[in-house]
């Protein structure tokens, strides 16, 4: 990444959290099974109505080009998979990107682009995308659909994140159990074991982002069950 791991943040996650990690390796994998030669994350302003790239992988000369440019949510295949909320593939068409000099100092752009939504809960997080600048082979829909995959995974990697960081807040912002708090208590001690672990183990915290998110669809789907069933 551009810049010191613990000052970049990505999606609101410091590039030192395990979360940071993960997004990394989605995008690594992804473009190295469908023979990409370059993929990137961008994040999702809905004040600017924007896509800003955030992460990119395959090139750190191009990560450091690319990094805070930002692409119109009306514009090309990027902006158009974000509106729709669907895997587009095909050739670029918003060229007002600043690519790194690849024929001597001529900037050459991608010739082909895969790029799929990122979403979470209905929530449109991001774009992440994949390219390749030589004109053959060009990308096909299955190689589209797989990014499609990983870029879901990412979707809920960041999602889990921020409902982790709101819930550690939470237990941040009030009193001790049996303080005079009221309300749930078994809700303030789950509150509470979130806040001891992000502050003497933050580095399990994505462990734990998913054991919760497992635990939550085992008890939801019981829940779904058992109404079926009256």
């Amino acid at each position: 990444m551009v810049g010191t791991r613990s000052q970049r943040l990505v999606f609101g996650v410091s590039g030192a959290a395990p979360e940071a990690v993960e997004l990394r390796w989605l995008l690594d994998t992804g473009i190295h099974l469908i023979g990409a030669d370059e993929g990137s994350l961008l994040a999702y302003d809905e004040a600017k109505r924007a896509l800003r790239f955030v992460m990119t992988a395959g090139s750190h000369r191009s990560e450091q080009k690319l990094i805070r440019q930002t692409v119109p949510l009306s514009r090309g295949l990027t902006g158009l998979a974000a509106q729709l909320r669907e895997v587009q593939v095909g050739t670029p068409k918003y060229h007002k990107i600043e690519q790194v000099g690849r024929r001597g100092t001529t900037p050459v752009e991608p010739s082909n682009v895969i790029a799929a939504p990122m979403v979470a809960r209905g929530v449109l997080l991001g774009v992440m995308t994949a390219v390749r600048f030589s004109p053959h082979p060009v990308f096909t829909m299955e190689e589209g659909k797989l990014i499609g995959r990983f870029a879901a995974v990412a979707g809920l990697v960041i999602e889990q994140h921020r409902r982790l960081e709101a819930l550690a807040a939470k237990a941040r912002d009030r009193p001790a159990v049996g303080a005079g708090v009221t309300g749930d208590r078994h809700e303030q001690r789950i509150l509470a074991a979130i806040a001891e672990v992000r502050r003497h183990r933050p580095e399990a915290m994505a462990r734990l982002a998913r054991t919760i998110g497992n635990l939550a669809a085992l008890i939801v789907g019981d829940a779904r069950d058992a109404d079926a069933i009256h």
